[in-house]
């Protein structure tokens, strides 16, 4: 385990840090997405919130920044919810030129693939999301038209649809259109190297239902006092008992500054 230091670290130890593809030993029994690994990264306030006035930005320093846009350059496929893609103005993963030999290495392809899961389709296609399109198409997984009650709302869903895939994406439509079936479509489809970004609703049902291999949390110096949870809220309508505890172990630790950055693995010797 990395020693406590007050300087920020180098970037060869950050890239040590996230150290990817993850040395985590799967129990293949326990395992229901393939060989992929599933890694989510978030900030969490002292008091457990995920954003100050709307965006996680202000939680992190220079370092969360550089840690944040190191592991997703050096991923298959970011996974991020439709709210934190309107919120904080998401476009293509940039990879900078001193990862591109680290992507060669690792095998990846030459871009990140974009991902999210949008039950509506009310996506904003001249938003950044939609960038680059052409040559690196945004998936974005819906429900089939069978999970709408009545011929128009299965219309109108289809010709959103239609409206996606005009302006470059690639839609999936899933029987059960869930964080689950979404990461085990994209495991299943060769994306090897997943990370999950947020925002609380898609850590929560990711953790929930057994998905996360991994988590980076960066632990930020403040206190907010409200706004959302980093992992989401408890479902007023969720049977207390249906959710079972995970145990995860630290694997690193670094630190800059004040801001205290974990690298967590999932345990499988519960």
């Amino acid at each position: 385990m990395a020693t406590l230091t007050s300087v920020s670290p180098s970037t060869d130890e950050i890239l040590q840090f996230l150290s990817r593809p993850a040395q985590t030993t799967h129990d293949t029994a326990a395992v229901s997405h393939n060989a992929s690994t599933v890694t989510a990264i978030a900030v969490t306030s002292l008091d457990g919130r995920g954003a100050v006035e709307g965006t996680s930005g202000q939680l992190g320093n220079d370092t969360d920044a550089t840690v944040f846009n190191t592991l997703r350059a050096l991923a298959d496929v970011v996974f991020v919810g439709t709210g934190t893609i309107a919120s904080e103005g998401y476009g293509p993963v940039e990879i900078p030129e001193y990862l591109e030999a680290v992507r060669q290495k690792l095998g990846r392809s030459e871009h990140v693939a974009m991902s999210t899961l949008s039950r509506s389709l009310d996506l904003d296609i001249k938003s950044d999301f939609f960038a680059n399109a052409e040559v690196n198409p945004p998936i974005i997984f819906t429900p089939t038209e069978d999970a709408f009650n009545d011929e128009e709302a299965r219309a109108a869903h289809k010709n959103k649809a239609k409206k996606m895939e005009s302006a470059g994406a690639r839609v999936v439509k899933l029987p059960d259109p869930s964080v689950k079936a979404a990461l085990a479509w994209l495991a299943e489809h060769g994306y090897q190297d997943i990370v999950v970004e947020g925002g609380p609703t898609m850590y929560r049902e990711a953790f929930k239902n057994g998905c996360v291999d991994e988590l980076f949390l960066t632990l930020s110096p403040m206190w907010v006092g409200n706004g959302p949870l980093t992992f989401g809220e408890n479902d007023p309508d969720e049977d207390s008992n249906s959710t079972t505890p995970q145990a995860f172990e630290v694997r690193d630790i670094l630190r800059s500054d004040s801001h205290i950055f974990l690298r967590y693995s999932r345990s499988f010797t519960q």
